[in-house]
């Protein structure tokens, strides 16, 4: 029996991918447990703590940690804690360095207290994996508006809605549909509560790359995290990603994987200039990004009314001593500004709202 870091690596890079999704092939660091190695489909590599489920302390750690129950070939149950790791190639250093960790403090002894000693160093080698919470909230809130428009696109303009999607990267607007921006702020709260960096997020005329804006909605989305056997009316980030692949292939064919391509590429570009991005093709069966959650409200301001004051850059005009670009504000919405019409209520119909303006997307009702 050896636990050291050398062994764990040669077990690593001997791991062979998993032929399904719901088949696992471990190879147990030392005789028959409880720490163990096995490969995903596409290559993600999978620690596997056999026992009782385990404590994180660390918040990062708690959301990278799944527990579950897989069955072994002759039917008996395994219930382990599983951390999964991107394919890429310095995380078989990683997974081989925590297994030895995890030896070392005597994981064959006492898991519990072994993970215990061992959870710093497992936060530290997770930390860029995963992005931070507001821009996880923010990713999966733009991926249903994109969504919700996919759905209620002709087959002609589908590509044209994806194209729009721009919130992957510093812009004004997340979606710039021919003549209308849409500005997506999510929050976890009940009330439509955001924070805006700049005048040109709250104000009609910025269109992404200089396009002309004739109509500005500010889509105030409110979700709500939910437990992972509740499926009702509730969705995931991969879940979404997944339904938009299915769109695009299902209309497009052999054509589509171009458009998937740049779709998975944008979504793992999201929030890359301050934390790593999701990547769809390796970070899916992540427990964290498969989290559930329903959309609780959905309210489109149309922030042309002039019942919605906010500053605008006249404002900031008369006020050439503040730096615009350090400017940050909260912005309080009701939840009615002008009676039914502003905002509109479900995303639904805030689809309907972008198609009755943009011009070149039809009606569905």
């Amino acid at each position: 029996m050896t636990t050291s870091y050398e062994h764990q690596l040669e077990i690593v890079q001997r791991l062979p991918p998993s032929s399904s999704d719901n088949d696992r092939h471990i190879e147990w660091c030392i005789n028959s447990g409880p720490v163990g190695l096995a490969r995903t489909p596409k290559g993600g590599i999978e620690i596997f703590l056999e026992g009782p489920q385990l404590a994180p302390r660390l918040r990062r750690v708690r959301d990278a940690v799944e527990y579950q129950r897989w069955y072994r070939s002759g039917g008996g149950q395994l219930l382990a804690s599983r951390i999964l790791l991107p394919s890429a190639g310095h995380f078989e250093q990683v997974a081989a360095f925590l297994c030895t960790e995890l030896l070392r403090n005597r994981a064959d002894v006492d898991l519990g207290r072994a993970f215990a000693e061992t959870e710093p160093l497992i936060e530290l080698a997770i930390s860029d994996l995963l992005i931070a919470d507001e821009t996880f909230v923010g990713l999966c809130g733009e991926l249903l508006v994109l969504h919700a428009m996919a759905l209620a696109s002709p087959v002609e303009r589908l590509v044209d809605v994806l194209d729009s999607w721009k919130g992957y990267r510093d812009t004004a607007r997340d979606l710039q549909v021919g003549l209308v921006g849409i500005e997506v702020k999510t929050t976890t709260s009940v009330s439509s509560s955001h924070l805006f960096r700049g005048v040109h997020q709250i104000e009609l005329g910025h269109g992404v790359d200089g396009a002309v804006e004739e109509a500005f909605l500010l889509a105030s989305l409110g979700l709500e995290w939910t437990d992972p056997d509740d499926e009702e009316n509730t969705t995931s980030l991969p879940e979404l990603l997944d339904g938009l692949i299915s769109r695009v292939v299902g209309l497009r064919g052999a054509s589509a994987d171009a458009v998937v391509a740049e779709l998975l590429e944008r979504s793992r570009s999201y929030g890359a200039s301050t934390d790593v991005g999701y990547d769809h093709r390796t970070m899916a069966g992540n427990a964290r990004f498969r989290r559930r959650f329903r959309l609780a409200f959905a309210r489109g301001y149309d922030m042309s009314d002039p019942s919605i004051r906010l500053l605008t850059t006249d404002d900031m005009r008369a006020r050439p001593f503040i730096d615009l670009d350090s400017l940050r504000l909260r912005v309080n919405l009701p939840d009615q500004v002008s009676g039914d019409l502003n905002p509109v209520v479900g995303l639904s119909h805030c689809v309907k709202w972008v198609q009755d303006r943009c011009g070149w997307l039809d009606v569905n009702d």
